[in-house]
């Protein structure tokens, strides 16, 4: 695992460094696959993939996740949540540990489902 980082994008063009990430907040997410009243903690920073969310889970929450979820599990060895496939013109999904900084502290997340996935908007 890396140290945290917020990356920093750059201008296609002139590869200047654009303007930073917003900082990571506390959310919650939910899906139109999980039951209504159903809605995980997370950490997201304001970026939207195609309009959905991009939420960043704890250990926890991507446990509570995974129970709710039967084609997603938690593997030890790899630190990291798997999506099997449920199609078989799918791949499974391997969704790895990452540090971010939330509040000037490194904290370990898994983006489940980020910029895959059609989460609705944090609040």
């Amino acid at each position: 695992m890396t140290e945290p980082t917020t990356p920093v994008p750059q201008d296609p063009l002139t590869r200047a460094p654009a303007t930073p990430f917003p900082d990571f907040r506390s959310a919650t997410v939910t899906a139109e696959w999980l039951d209504a009243e159903t809605k995980l903690p997370c950490f997201h920073d304001t970026r939207r993939w195609n309009g959905w969310g991009m939420p960043y889970f704890t250990l926890e929450a991507g446990k509570q996740l995974a129970s709710l979820m039967p084609n997603l599990r938690f593997v030890e060895e790899g630190d990291a949540f798997i999506h099997t496939a449920c199609e078989i013109d799918e791949e499974d999904l391997e969704f790895k540990a990452q540090l971010i900084e939330v509040n000037g502290h490194p904290t370990k997340v898994y983006a489940i489902g980020a910029g895959i996935w059609c989460w609705d908007y944090p609040e």
